[in-house]
C-alpha cells in the first residue's frame, strides 16, 4: 500500500502568501429562523524559520 503524505513543504528561502475566506453563521438552520454571520478575510504569510518551525503572519 501507498503512504500519502499532505503536509506542505516550504523552501528556507521564501515567503508563502496565501488569502483565506471563510463564513462563520450562527443559529439555527431551520427554515424562517434568523442566523448571523461574520465573512472573515485574511491573507497569511509563511516563512520556513528552521527544520520543523515556520513563522505566521
Amino acid at each position: 500500500s501507498q503512504s500519502v503524505n499532505f503536509a506542505p513543504e516550504f523552501a528556507a528561502s521564501k515567503t508563502y502568501v496565501y488569502k483565506y475566506e471563510a463564513l462563520v453563521l450562527g443559529g439555527l438552520p431551520e427554515e424562517g429562523l434568523a442566523r448571523a454571520g461574520v465573512k472573515i478575510i485574511s491573507k497569511v504569510l509563511i516563512s520556513a524559520v528552521a527544520e520543523n518551525t515556520y513563522l505566521l503572519k
